[in-house]
């Protein structure tokens, strides 16, 4: 019904645009006003509207997220990794930013649960597996994004369980949060990828029904011949840090 009526109106406008041995000359300004109209009825009509519109809010509040966490991780790197005129190269900056970064002096810290370093008192975090992947997600239903391992490194995907222990629907966000993710092998330090995958939890923000679960992660871009490594992981927010061995 509501189709038809979609149709009726398209069909209406036209008649009067077009007419039946007259003609109507329209402005530019006019022209656009009615395409604009148009372009309303008919959105109103699509059921997927929304949805692509609640989906377009995500990315782009997570791509800028996630250029905020690159500046303040370019801002730390700063002194640490200077050539030789004392600025950041391009080089230097896309793999500490994104995978690598040198072994500083860390400050003291607490070692405590994941749920004290997230802070969420209606969930309960707690730490999966970590797995190893050529591309991530897989492609099966089509993902928006997926990331893909390069020549010479391999994926490590860590996964976490946010359970909702309450008794009703509640959102767990992390998208303003300052919690930060590293993975230590050996004598190196690797901050995982920057990613608009809607399960990072570098910008999670997802309603977990009640005494229900959901999954979130983070990717990590590591040398081939570390996989299968012994490696620690360490998720920090401010002076608090919960630390995993990963085999």
């Amino acid at each position: 019904m509501k189709k038809r009526r979609v149709c009726v109106i398209l069909i209406l406008i036209m008649s009067m645009l077009s007419g039946c041995g007259s003609s109507v000359t329209l402005s530019e300004k006019e022209d656009a006003m009615i395409a604009e109209y148009l372009s309303k009825v008919v959105l109103e009509k699509d059921k997927r509207y929304d949805q692509e519109l609640q989906d377009y809010d995500y990315y782009e509040n997570a791509i800028k997220a996630s250029k905020e966490k690159e500046e303040n991780n370019v801002q730390q790197l700063v002194g640490t990794s200077n050539n030789s005129d004392g600025n950041l190269s391009i080089a230097q900056t896309e793999s500490q930013t994104e995978s690598q970064v040198e072994t500083q002096p860390t400050e003291h810290k607490s070692t405590v649960s994941l749920n004290e370093v997230y802070g969420k008192k209606s969930f309960k975090v707690s730490y999966q597996a970590a797995k190893y992947y050529e591309s991530y997600p897989s492609r099966e239903g089509n993902p928006y994004f997926v990331i893909e391992k390069q020549d010479g490194y391999e994926l490590c995907v860590v996964t976490f369980k946010i359970n909702n222990t309450t008794k009703k629907d509640s959102k767990f966000n992390l998208i303003s949060s300052n919690v930060k993710y590293s993975l230590t092998i050996g004598e190196t330090t690797y901050r995982p990828l920057l990613t608009l995958l809607e399960n990072d939890m570098q910008f999670f923000n997802q309603s977990v029904k009640a005494q229900s679960s959901k999954q979130g992660g983070v990717v990590f871009r590591i040398p081939a011949h570390e996989k299968g490594s012994k490696a620690t992981l360490e998720v920090s927010c401010g002076s608090k840090t919960a630390v995993e061995t990963i085999k």
